[in-house]
């Protein structure tokens, strides 16, 4: 198997060398000071420079939270009039909105000319205070000035060289020249219609899109072979041209990147670096990030507007519609997958030939069967949270062929026989030959976890299904799931809403059944949804984005204004409790758990039957997360070199008994690590079971 080959990484060298070079620098200017003004003391400038540093730190902190407060904090309905207001703003004019925001570049900039003023100015006035017959305060002094100097430069550097060398060029993933004339041969003519000169690569990528990217002069085409199955020669082209239209305004492009970087200067979490940056960038970032979002949504209908422009004057806008509706269908067809694609990914012993080829195959003959119905999906498109101020596909449709009834492809499903498919058949087959060699060693130590253990749960249930419990038939319509037994899952859901007495335990069930319904768009599984977070509310976060995609897909308003409503209030009621009830850390406030009662020893019996002898100890806490919310903290401690399979079949046991535990109650649930046992060690009286041992 071909390895990829190392890519280089110059940060640290660049960091070192320019750090140093900037540190000798600044003695150079120190011993000018010292050698124009002899009589110059560094000293009370030092100490001023260091009060100064920690009064901007303090400050930036201070108005960073005040901003993220009054702009990120606003209610939801109140953010979205806003970001309404602002679609409309940028629909009318884009142009006009992006001048709004020509100076968001202003304060991170100079946060960072500042971040390398002051350690220059640590640096230069170290030679003033380290000098003959200086005392040990002012040479300590000095030394501090230094040490500053150049850990500052060496932190800002590191961060500037690692956001510039991010970005590399793969060139093991670049399809070989020549291997595709004819697509080759359609990306240079885009690239020259639009005026873009430089070297053109191709790489072939798992997904249903087309972009161009640039690394350098080299201008890289990312070509998905699901959608690249279902387009013609001139759909090809037309997407070709759009992407490359993007690179004609450079000057556009080269603001857009800079702002990015600036961005990324800011956020990334590069340690040790985060801390210092964190204490300087913070109000930058706050500042940027908002206004970023706000001009980029501007940018992208600006960019839109322009590339609809050049295919209207130089491409063939019928086809680029044609192009953009296959594009969009690709959503619909995901969501229906299980319907098109019936075997789990590996199901066969051994690793497929053809994958990607019955992927691409499944989406053309979906787009055969279905079109129709998404077309109609595609005419109720409305604007969303995440669509407002981009070109939905109806704008475009509309915008490109404002004669047409409805979108039109020359080729619905074009023919693959032709010299031209027989081109897209060998992209199909570089990227099936790609993932045969990524997977060739690990194939069956992943097929074993995601398809013959979910199987041998199925077998064993199937076998004798006397005896489980509702908490532990939710790994069984997991297995389901996972061997694509859809109907069987679905059945099982049915039985246990039957027969179930305990409220709580339906939550899986009442889940897994709104999933099901909801992808044959049945509406009812919206309540389904709905009743599933409300009896727990671990289902929130997957539940409302489930909620969101079907309103959304089949345009539905007025659910998806309901979910709005709903989404905004559990959220603001429940999101934070319940994600700080899945965190344990040593700063937690955490008091002894003494309110479980008669439900303790019950709790822990199940956790020792199911244990099968790997847990060696269970901790109890309570956390206080809010004056009126809590959570109970177990915490299991298995034994050392214990079996992982049996340790995942206990803690998953565990987790979905005390999911559905028959008591309105929040429950948490942690492995013993370093943060767990000092969480919980400094409470007396955490540990409430010892694993028995028995005697031979």
């Amino acid at each position: 198997m071909s390895k990829n080959k190392l890519q280089p990484d110059y940060t640290a060298g660049c960091t070192a060398l320019c750090s140093v070079l900037l540190w000798l620098g600044t003695l150079l200017c120190g011993y000018g000071i010292k050698s124009l003004f002899p009589a110059f003391d560094g000293a009370p400038l030092i100490l001023i420079l260091m009060a100064a540093l920690v009064l901007i730190c303090i400050f930036n902190r201070t108005a960073a939270r005040i901003f993220a407060r009054r702009h990120f904090g606003m209610p939801p309905e109140e953010r979205r009039a806003l970001l309404e207001r602002h679609a409309e703003e940028v629909k009318a004019d884009p142009k006009a909105v992006m001048a709004r925001y020509d100076g968001m570049e202003a304060v991170p900039i100079f946060l960072l000319i500042l971040y390398f003023a002051i350690p220059f100015a640590f640096g230069s006035l170290f030679l003033t205070c380290v000098y003959e017959g200086a005392s040990y305060w002012r040479i300590i002094l000095g030394l501090v000035a230094s040490f500053l100097s150049m850990g500052l430069f060496a932190m800002a550097f590191y961060r500037i060289f690692a956001v510039v060398f991010a970005k590399k060029l793969n060139k093991e993933a670049l399809v070989p020249e020549g291997a595709l004339p004819l697509l080759e041969a359609m990306a240079k003519k885009a690239a020259a219609e639009v005026g873009i000169k430089g070297h053109i690569r191709m790489e072939l990528t798992r997904d249903c899109d087309c972009d161009v990217n640039i690394f350098g002069k080299t201008y890289v085409v990312f070509l998905g072979t699901r959608l690249l199955t279902t387009l013609t020669e001139a759909e090809v082209y037309q997407c070709l041209l759009a992407s490359f239209d993007y690179f004609s305004r450079p000057a556009e492009y080269n603001r857009l990147m800079r702002i990015h970087r600036l961005g990324e200067l800011g956020g990334a979490e590069i340690r040790p670096t985060t801390f210092v940056f964190d204490r300087f960038f913070s109000y930058a970032d706050a500042t940027l990030e908002w206004e970023y979002d706000l001009y980029v949504t501007a940018y992208k209908r600006y960019i839109d507007s322009m590339a609809d422009r050049r295919i209207k004057e130089q491409g063939d806008p019928a086809a680029a519609v044609g192009a953009m509706c296959k594009k969009a269908m690709w959503r619909h067809f995901t969501f229906e997958a299980s319907e098109f694609l019936t075997k789990p990914f590996y199901y066969e012993p051994e690793l497929h030939e053809h994958f990607e080829r019955d992927v691409c195959d499944a989406y053309r003959k979906a787009l055969s069967e279905r079109r129709e119905v998404w077309l109609d999906m595609l005419s109720r498109e409305f604007p969303t949270e995440q669509t407002r101020g981009s070109d939905l596909f109806a704008d475009s449709w509309r915008s490109l062929t404002p004669d047409a009834q409805a979108p039109a492809s020359a080729d619905w499903v074009p023919d693959l026989s032709t010299p031209y498919g027989q081109e897209v058949l060998t992209a199909v087959g570089l990227v099936d030959k790609r993932i045969r060699r990524e997977l060739s060693h690990s194939y069956a130590a992943y097929r074993k976890r995601e398809y013959l253990e979910p199987l041998a749960t199925v077998e064993a249930y199937e076998q004798d299904p006397t005896g489980y419990t509702t908490p532990e038939l939710s790994p069984v319509i997991n297995a389901y799931r996972d061997t694509c037994q859809y109907a069987k899952a679905e059945a099982l859901c049915d039985t246990i809403l039957e027969t179930e007495t305990n409220q709580f335990a339906l939550a899986h069930a009442l889940y897994f059944k709104g999933m099901q319904m909801l992808h044959r768009y049945d509406v009812c599984g919206i309540d389904c949804i709905y009743r599933a977070i409300d009896l727990n509310k671990n289902y929130m976060k997957d539940g409302f984005e489930l909620v969101e995609e079907y309103c959304t897909l089949c345009g539905l308003k007025e659910e998806y204004e309901t979910y709005l409503r709903r989404a905004d209030t559990q959220y603001a009621a429940h999101a934070y409790n319940h994600n700080e009830a899945g965190e344990l850390n040593p700063r937690d406030r955490l008091v002894k758990e003494e309110g479980l009662g008669d439900m303790l020893p019950d709790i822990l019996a199940y956790m020792e039957q199911v244990s099968e002898g790997c847990i060696r100890e269970i901790y109890l806490v309570r956390k206080v997360i809010s004056e009126d919310f809590f959570s109970s903290v177990f915490v299991l401690n298995f034994e050392y070199g214990a079996d992982r399979e049996v340790m995942d079949r206990a803690y998953t046991a565990i987790f979905n008994y005390l999911d559905a535990y028959p008591v309105d109650w929040q429950f948490s649930l942690f492995v013993y690590d370093r943060a767990s046992e000092l969480a919980v060690k400094q409470v007396e009286g955490s540990l409430v079971w010892t694993k028995r041992e028995t005697k031979e």
